[in-house]
């Protein structure tokens, strides 16, 4: 292939490579759009009856919060969270843009489930920061009155507790930055300049092999004798013996 029969390929197929030019300047627009995305995440603590934040619990109280904390994720979530959401990257590294989670932090992997923090991590993923804000607010009242709910039963001085490590999480920025938006332009303005650029010219090829067939075809149809018909004919009037002897 050659850059004149490239050439020409692209004349005779212009509206293929015009196609898609317009395919991949509508791709490039989308992707140049701001994609806002803010990511808050913080723990809230499981506190035995009597116990502080700062302070250690025994190996017996330790099992009693766990086992809480898992029920309050459950309550959070409406179904229970597997060893793989409890161990996974953030929400938005997941592809998550409006959404969020509650798990007990697993300190193990897919195949064993190690749990030896009694905390709930809540992660809030959305497109406005006052918005996630809000949404973590109401994921720990959630929880508070959960705890309250499943605890009904309990008196008061033998309940446990929730404890968030703050009261104002830190709302962050995730959302794509222009470094990003220059490569994905870039990655899509060759993948669209490839793809175009090879349609026109398979259309081509596939072109000039059909021409080729229909004219051998046409050749064939006219009846012309070839070359070994035409050394092997025997003038008319030609006697038998001669016809032998030759």
């Amino acid at each position: 292939m050659t850059i004149e029969s490239m050439l020409r390929a692209f004349r005779t197929y212009w509206y293929v490579v015009l196609a898609g030019a317009l395919l991949t300047l509508a791709a490039g627009a989308l992707a140049a759009r701001p994609v806002p995305l803010y990511w808050t995440q913080a723990d809230v603590l499981v506190l035995a009856p009597g116990m502080g934040p700062q302070d250690m619990p025994s190996d017996l109280s330790l099992d009693g919060m766990l086992a809480f904390a898992g029920m309050l994720e459950r309550e959070a979530n409406g179904r229970p969270v597997s060893s793989l959401e409890s161990g996974a990257p953030p929400l938005f590294s997941a592809g998550v843009r409006d959404g969020y989670s509650v798990a007990v932090p697993n300190q193990g992997n897919q195949w064993t489930n190690v749990f030896l923090r009694p905390v709930l991590s809540v992660e809030v993923v959305g497109s406005d920061a006052e918005t996630v804000a809000q949404r973590y607010d109401q994921i720990v009242a959630q929880l508070e009155a959960s705890s309250q709910t499943l605890q009904n039963a309990v008196a008061p001085e033998r309940r446990m507790t929730l404890h968030p490590v703050t009261d104002d999480p830190t709302v962050s920025y995730v959302g794509s930055t222009n470094s990003q938006k220059i490569r994905a332009l870039g990655a899509i303005a060759v993948i669209g300049v490839f793809v175009s650029a090879s349609a026109a010219v398979l259309l081509d090829q596939r072109a000039r092999r059909r021409r080729a067939a229909g004219e051998g075809l046409q050749a064939v149809g006219t009846g012309q004798p070839d070359e070994a018909q035409q050394q092997g004919a025997q003038p008319e009037g030609t006697p038998p013996a001669l016809q032998q002897v030759r």
